[in-house]
């Protein structure tokens, strides 16, 4: 009968701490940058929306038409 062996690393604690450290901090950092981007994004998409409506309101108070009702005898 042959027998199979297979080797596990041995990890220490420390390791083991560091190696979870390590991945969680990638996995917290990559959530971050994307919620900072959608923030931007939002914050733009705002900012842009509040300049075009002032934009349009001062251009609207620009052009009026002015209609007389009365008929000259």
């Amino acid at each position: 009968m042959k027998t199979v062996s297979i080797q596990i690393p041995a990890y220490n604690e420390k390791d083991v701490l560091n190696l979870l450290y390590e991945r969680l901090t990638t996995i917290i950092d990559s959530i971050g940058y994307y919620q900072l981007g959608g923030i931007q994004l939002l914050s733009i998409g705002i900012t842009g929306e509040y300049l075009g409506r002032l934009f349009n309101e001062k251009n609207n108070n620009d052009t009026k038409l002015v209609v007389s009702n009365y008929v000259s005898k």
